[in-house]
């Protein structure tokens, strides 16, 4: 199995935007597995466009990543430099967008074989924690210890879901646990606003 929480530990910084996710989780699966064994932007035979793939005796392993983040200041001291992150985020669409990726690794998944992983690292706690209050995507929510499986839906209909297709539900042929992991970063690194990261790792197969 690919030893996707090892390479994220190994993550130490804070990013401006995804694309440095990516490449920064990329070189980490690089020093594991080999430059010949790991790819950025793995287009799979079905189409269907992932992150990264990480090629294994028996598949290709598709990773799809997702940076969702509050707006928060970052003051990286070792780099001497400071940077704004989030402040656009749409809870409805996101949420809905985070469970179409895992069923397009599922997709992928059934057409090549092996399995994959949605990887979500965040700073936003609506996404870890237990609701209080009732929402549009309430079936779409990724709260630890929550089970993904089965047709999700809307809970109403609103005309902004038809673009992208998000008016369609999303039925999961696998059953997933949500389980949340803590992020660090270095300590030369402060961030205000949201300070707290964590990362959500589903292995789809």
């Amino acid at each position: 199995m690919i030893d996707v929480d090892g390479a994220m530990n190994s993550i130490d910084q804070v990013f401006t935007v995804e694309e440095q996710f990516r490449f920064s989780l990329a070189v980490q699966l690089l020093q594991r597995y080999g430059e010949e064994q790991v790819t950025v932007e793995w287009e799979a035979v079905d189409g269907n466009r992932t992150d990264i793939g990480v090629r294994t005796e028996d598949s290709i392993v598709p990773i799809e990543l997702k940076y969702l983040t509050a707006k928060s200041r970052v003051r990286d001291h070792r780099f001497d430099q400071s940077f704004q992150i989030g402040g656009n985020h749409d809870a409805n669409r996101s949420h809905y967008d985070n469970i179409k990726d895992i069923k397009r690794l599922e997709n992928v998944v059934a057409e090549n074989g092996g399995y994959g992983y949605f990887i979500l690292l965040s700073n936003i706690p609506n996404y870890w924690s237990e609701p209080s209050r009732s929402a549009l995507h309430d079936e779409f929510r990724i709260y630890e210890g929550r089970t993904l499986e089965g047709e999700l839906d809307w809970k109403d209909y609103r005309p902004w879901m038809e673009s992208r297709n998000r008016d369609q539900p999303i039925d999961l042929d696998g059953k997933y646990q949500i389980e949340w992991s803590d992020f660090s970063y270095r300590d030369d690194i402060e961030v205000s606003g949201s300070p707290n990261f964590r990362y959500l790792a589903v292995q789809v197969d």
